[in-house]
């Protein structure tokens, strides 16, 4: 079955969102075009540009630079010649860019029309003669100020999505809409390579894959990435989980573990401090990358405040996150927040989630703060109980014998 061919147009300064697109849909088999996977040394542009009229579809990264580029507007003109432009045109709109109101598309007018004028002006001493090639770019200055207009009303008028929006629910809407569905073929056979156990077999498994398929994807570097990290190679992890984002910088698993490798195998925390930041702006409502760089704010940096506040975000769209409450009654009974009252109340809703730390720290907090040595012991012994691997058995019991926690 044929797959159409769908023109990837954006500005620079959505690249990296490009670059996701790019990866994620030609790894589930569709046909994308685009500019830095296309065009050859001294290929020319204005040639390329026009493919969008011959592609099937049309998928436009809206932002605010894309609509004031001359290249990206000049893409959208050669759509608009085709009588059936808006049934190939697949907008994606990035947050924050606005068109909506008459005020906003007033300003993008008004853009392209100064840029027009300018133009106009400084060719107006110049025989046209002389000037052909410079007279026929502000002829496509003036198509677009004249037809702009018509492009950002034809754009508010229908239901758009936002990048993170297709991300989130894996391309679905696109689909649908083209009316094709994603070859999971080889992402199915990904899964199982990423729980091989043994690092050298899972490394081996990887580059296999990898060959046979002549895959180019951010998971697959990101499970390299995993194997030199298994392998006690903290540099080579690095290395690999640094080209997994260079694929896809919204990675944020591989962003977390990058952070984990710095922070754990290396010490490098500033390093770890900013991988584990790119993986909440990737993930905001991921509670791992903010329970980490919390941990290592506190820690490292001796930065009870910022530890707190990831906490709290957590709690936010997560409210019975049981690590987040454990953290949080250990940041109240330190000397910044000390509060006993808030303590208990983070422990006990941990506690009720059976989390074992929490139930440690629990049967700890009886015993030292409230001197109740029954009731702590008894918390120790729920503990031990939740301690199926036995991680704390041995400290749980020196607990349990001691009369100060």
């Amino acid at each position: 079955m044929r797959r159409p061919e769908i023109f990837l147009s954006y500005s620079w300064a959505n690249k990296k969102i490009a670059d996701k697109i790019y990866y994620d849909l030609t790894f589930v088999g569709f046909n994308v075009i685009k500019d830095d996977q296309t065009l050859k040394y001294t290929d020319r542009l204005p040639d390329f540009m026009n493919k969008i009229r011959k592609a099937d579809f049309a998928l436009l990264l809206v932002c605010e630079s894309y609509l004031k580029s001359i290249n990206c507007m000049t893409e959208v003109m050669q759509l608009d010649k085709n009588d059936n432009a808006w049934k190939k045109i697949l907008p994606v709109v990035c947050n924050n860019t606005k068109f909506y109101e008459v005020i906003d598309r007033i300003q993008y007018v008004k853009y392209w029309q100064e840029k027009s004028d300018a133009i106009e002006s400084a060719l107006k001493n110049i025989d046209p003669i002389n000037a052909t090639v410079l007279y026929q770019e502000l002829k496509s200055y003036k198509v677009i100020t004249q037809n702009i207009d018509s492009f950002l009303t034809n754009l508010k008028e229908q239901l758009n999505i936002s990048p993170e929006e297709l991300f989130e629910n894996f391309y679905s809407p696109l689909t649908t809409r083209i009316g094709i569905d994603p070859d999971f073929t080889k992402m199915v056979q990904l899964i199982p390579i990423s729980f091989i156990s043994d690092a050298n077999e899972r490394l081996a498994t990887i580059n296999g894959f990898i060959e046979k398929h002549k895959a180019e994807n951010s998971y697959c570097y990101s499970i390299i990435a995993s194997c030199y990290r298994d392998l006690k190679q903290p540099q080579k992890a690095i290395q690999f989980y640094k080209k997994s984002i260079e694929l896809d910088d919204f990675n944020y698993t591989a962003w977390n573990n990058l952070g984990r490798v710095y922070e754990l195998a290396v010490q490098n925390f500033s390093e770890a401090k900013k991988a584990y930041e790119k993986a909440i702006i990737s993930k905001p409502d991921l509670d791992i990358p903010r329970l980490n760089l919390g941990v290592l704010l506190s820690t490292h940096f001796k930065d009870i405040v910022g530890a707190k506040a990831q906490y709290e975000e957590i709690l936010r769209f997560d409210e019975n996150n049981p690590k987040a409450h454990n953290n949080l009654a250990n940041i109240y009974k330190s000397t910044e927040y000390f509060d006993l009252d808030k303590a208990e109340n983070h422990l006990i809703i941990a506690v009720n989630q059976n989390n074992l730390e929490a139930t440690i720290g629990y049967a700890n907090f009886l015993k030292v703060y409230k001197k109740d040595m029954d009731m702590g012991n008894f918390y120790y012994q729920k503990a031990k109980e939740l301690d199926t691997e036995n991680m704390y058995s041995e400290i749980i019991d020196l607990m349990i014998k001691s009369n100060k926690g």
